[in-house]
């Protein structure tokens, strides 16, 4: 699986649409319902939705589910600290109180957004008998998405799950840093599956500098360190097209944050050049890359 591969996985996910009629709720024929907007716990995503706002709808599911679980003839049964959404469609549906976290606050993988996703679904089915509920991919585009170490960090995570990868989607991006195994220096060393870091524009009111770039490769890779709290993104290599000399073209695959047009899970060509010791840009992206790195991925 390359990473290309995984976002296409948050690109068409698929659930049973449950509708409501002759007074019964049943699961109708699948719906294509895209993750494809970036979210995490901070920002407001594209559609204008706050944290608050998630956190309220988020929760209203929950209780719709609890509810509906202690009614008779209802697909929904508690199981442990979740519940089991039955249909014939798909698979059961399985969701918790973690997963409701992960999905709505940017660090859900493709198969917890899944199960969120057809837990709306049940919960629309009735809540378009009072009118006005939007579509099911509306909802999902509303209150839904992943952030950039969220789908880094689950895509490293379900590949490398044999080796016990111990990074996650909850990892913070300078963590990558540090849990390195090298940092890349030569555009024929880039590989599927390295690490590109940006940094975060470095705000001289606090004090702080960017990156002395002229220092010696040791005391660089300790300037490096020292700045990992500027790292402010995150992305992975799906696979190098081309590489030698100064300039390396590959499939770059990250979360966009949502102040870019295409924002989101997505993958898209990328060149890369070198532009000293360590020190790379991206032609057609102004942030300052703060490293490219192989991560360690063993426990």
């Amino acid at each position: 699986m390359t990473a290309a591969q995984y976002v296409t996985k948050y690109h068409s996910i698929s659930v049973a649409e449950y509708k409501f009629e002759n007074d019964r709720i049943f699961a109708g024929a699948l719906i294509t319902t895209p993750v494809d907007e970036y979210l995490n716990m901070r920002l407001r995503n594209r559609a204008g939705y706050e944290h608050a706002d998630r956190w309220k709808f988020r929760g209203g599911i929950l209780k719709f589910l609890a509810k509906h679980a202690e009614m008779p003839d209802t697909p929904v049964y508690k199981l442990g600290k979740g519940y089991k959404i039955l249909n014939s469609i798909v698979p059961l549906a399985y969701v918790d109180d973690d997963m409701m976290d992960q999905a709505f606050f940017g660090k859900g993988s493709p198969g917890t957004l899944q199960a969120v996703i057809q837990a709306i679904s049940y919960w629309r089915g009735w809540r378009v008998l009072e009118g006005g509920t939007p579509a099911l991919p509306a909802l999902v585009e509303m209150f839904l998405g992943t952030d950039c170490n969220g789908f880094v960090g689950n895509y490293m995570k379900e590949k490398y799950k044999d080796q016990a990868f111990r990074l996650g989607p909850s990892t913070p991006e300078d963590d990558y840093f540090y849990n390195r195994q090298s940092i890349r220096d030569a555009a024929e060393d880039i590989q599927a599956d390295d690490i590109v870091l940006l940094n975060r524009k470095p705000d001289l009111k606090k004090g702080e500098a960017a990156v002395d770039w002229t220092k010696s490769k040791k005391d660089l890779v300790e300037e490096l360190s020292m700045r990992r709290s500027m790292i402010g993104h995150i992305m992975v290599i799906s696979s190098v097209l081309t590489a030698g000399g100064k300039n390396a073209t590959v499939m770059m695959s990250e979360s966009a944050s949502s102040d870019v047009p295409d924002g989101g899970p997505r993958t898209r060509p990328c060149i890369l050049e070198r532009t000293g010791t360590y020190r790379w840009r991206m032609v057609d992206r102004p942030r300052e890359v703060h490293s490219i790195i192989k991560v360690k991925r063993t426990g």
